[in-house]
């Protein structure tokens, strides 16, 4: 395994981007970003003026509006300018509150049983539970009801579709490409129902299915994850049509979309308005990220991610759609922010390609990285 930029995990596994403290709470990094660099307060998007004046959240740096710092909280770290309660921000209130009790509580496996039984759930209530965790023996049923596969496949005037499209499947012209691809991704998966069969059936189904689209790469490192994680073919071709329509991520692989074009512009937008520090320090270097956000997002981050971290990313993906793969990669990099801050030139491309290696997460780890996706960047 490669050193991890972020810290050294057990027995020289690349370690976790997210530091944990006793306490449960997520180790933030400390940088105050300058002012000229935020022209609107990231939690409300309210413009700066000589009336609307900027303050620092101590517990991340952040810029942001009075209103959204208004909180006050012990931070228990360096950065504190005061050893009683000090200034954070709304993202940060939030965070602090639930490294408090969140951690003391169990995996809610009774609410998932209850939702799994009745086939339905709250936004709301699905919220809290996949933030948590999924138990790993639910995590099949619990991707079918949060993407709705199974109710698609149950009104479908074609409940067969994948074994008549198996059926009456004809060579494809992409029949070498993904041959290629399928003897190179197998290998990764060490599970008999990730074969080189199953995944070359659901993959000429895909595209016989989804003509538009084509075929890329990443087709084969997503049916993989996925018929990992289900164990059924049947199961993998619905859930991933769910993923390509239902979270629209099937409009990033339609053969006029120009996706480098398109993430380009908005890592741009999102990482001057969310991260300037990090967006200035790139720029400075000439560098472009763009070509890890792209593997990232094509891939729902199943590529080179540890499988319990891009499982436990998935349940967030499927339930909130494309907006959870942009909030997860701004987490990735703000928790990353202060280490890249270090680092110049190639080095800096190499950090952030080897973000996440593989490599041992324990679940308190996956759950703050999820929390700043989802509590820090909810606006998203």
């Amino acid at each position: 395994h490669r050193q991890g930029l972020m810290g050294d995990g057990a027995e020289g596994h690349a370690g976790p981007v997210v530091q944990v403290t006793p306490a449960g709470v997520p180790e933030l990094p400390v940088v105050w970003v300058p002012d000229d660099l935020v022209a609107f307060c990231p939690l409300c998007t309210a413009r700066f003026s000589p009336l609307m004046r900027r303050h620092h959240c101590r517990n991340c740096g952040t810029v942001c509006c009075r209103s959204c710092s208004k909180n006050r909280c012990v931070v228990t770290k360096k950065g504190a300018m005061t050893p009683g309660p000090v200034r954070v921000c709304t993202w940060c209130k939030a965070l602090l509150d639930y490294g408090i009790t969140g951690h003391a509580l169990p995996a809610p496996t009774t609410t998932w049983e209850t939702m799994l039984k009745d086939k339905c759930f709250s936004l709301q209530q699905a919220e809290g539970c996949v933030l948590r965790g999924v138990p790993y023996s639910m995590r099949k049923d619990v991707w079918l009801l949060l993407s709705g596969c199974a109710k698609v496949r149950q009104q479908s005037p074609t409940p067969n579709l994948y074994q008549d499209l198996v059926e009456h499947c004809t060579p494809c012209v992409h029949a070498d490409a993904i041959l290629l691809d399928v003897n190179r991704c197998v290998a990764f998966f060490d599970k008999p129902c990730v074969n080189k069969e199953s995944v070359t059936r659901l993959l000429q189904a895909i595209v016989a299915y989804r003509p538009d689209m084509g075929y890329h790469q990443s087709f084969s490192i997503l049916v993989c994850h996925t018929l990992y994680h289900t164990g059924s073919e049947e199961d993998t071709f619905w859930l991933l049509l769910q993923l390509f329509d239902h979270c629209n991520l099937g409009v990033w692989f339609a053969e006029q979309s120009d996706l480098p074009a398109a993430v380009n512009t908005l890592c741009t937008l999102l990482l001057c308005k969310y991260l300037p520090l990090l967006a200035a320090h790139l720029k400075s270097q000439h560098l472009s990220i763009d070509g890890v956000i792209v593997r990232w997002f094509t891939t729902v981050f199943s590529y080179s991610f540890p499988m319990e971290l891009s499982a436990r990313i998935w349940d967030w993906v499927l339930l909130k759609g494309i907006p959870a793969i942009f909030q997860v990669a701004l987490a990735v990099l703000f928790l990353a922010q202060d280490q890249l801050l270090q680092v110049r030139d190639t080095e800096l491309l190499l950090a952030v390609n080897n973000l996440c290696t593989r490599g041992g997460w324990s679940q308190e780890q996956c759950d703050a990285l999820l929390l700043v996706a989802a509590k820090y960047f909810a606006l998203l």
